[in-house]
C-alpha cells in the first residue's frame, strides 16, 4: 500500500526532497545556470513554489504570503536576471515549509472554493483545487527532476 493517502502527500514528499537537495549546496551554487540549461537549481526551487501558491490561493481568490515583484521573477517564461542574494535564498528556504504547514491549514478551514480554472496547454486544464493539487505534485517533482540534472555540472 501506498504512504501517499492525498494528493497533499505527494506534494509535501516533492517539497522536502527538493527542499534537502536545495541545501546541499552554496548560494553561490544555486544561482549557477549550468552550461545546455536556461535556469539555475535556485529558479527550479523558487519557481515550484510560486506555482503551488498561483494554483492553489490566487485561483481560488485568496491571498498569496509571496510578494508580487518576487512572484514575477519567478514564473513561467522567466530566467534569473542575475544572482539572487543570501536573503532571497533564505526566504524561498523557509517558504517551501512554511507554505506547505499554511496550505495544509487552509485546506483543513476549507478556504480553496470557487476555483478559477486555467488552461495548462496541451488541451488540459486545472479546474479546480484537487487538479491543482495534483497538477501541483507533478509539477514540483519534474523541476526536482531538473535539478537532480543540474547538480552534475555544480
Amino acid at each position: 500500500m501506498s504512504d501517499f493517502k492525498s494528493s497533499l502527500d505527494c506534494v509535501k514528499f516533492s517539497r522536502v526532497a527538493f527542499s534537502a537537495l536545495v541545501d546541499k549546496y552554496s548560494n553561490e551554487q544555486l544561482n549557477k545556470i549550468p552550461e545546455g540549461f536556461k535556469n539555475n537549481m535556485l529558479w527550479n526551487f523558487a519557481h515550484s513554489i510560486v506555482s503551488l501558491d498561483y494554483f492553489c490561493y490566487f485561483c481560488t481568490g485568496n491571498p498569496s504570503e509571496i510578494p508580487l515583484e518576487l512572484s514575477k521573477k519567478y514564473v513561467r517564461g522567466t530566467k534569473p536576471e542575475g544572482p539572487a542574494d543570501d536573503e532571497e535564498i533564505q526566504f524561498w528556504k523557509d517558504l517551501a515549509k512554511s507554505s506547505l504547514e499554511k496550505l495544509e491549514k487552509d485546506l483543513k478551514a476549507g478556504i480553496f472554493v470557487n476555483y478559477k480554472p486555467i488552461p495548462l496547454g496541451y488541451g488540459h486544464s486545472v479546474n479546480n483545487f484537487e487538479d491543482a493539487l495534483n497538477f501541483s505534485a507533478f509539477h514540483e517533482g519534474t523541476h526536482f527532476g531538473y535539478a537532480l540534472a543540474m547538480k552534475r555540472y555544480l
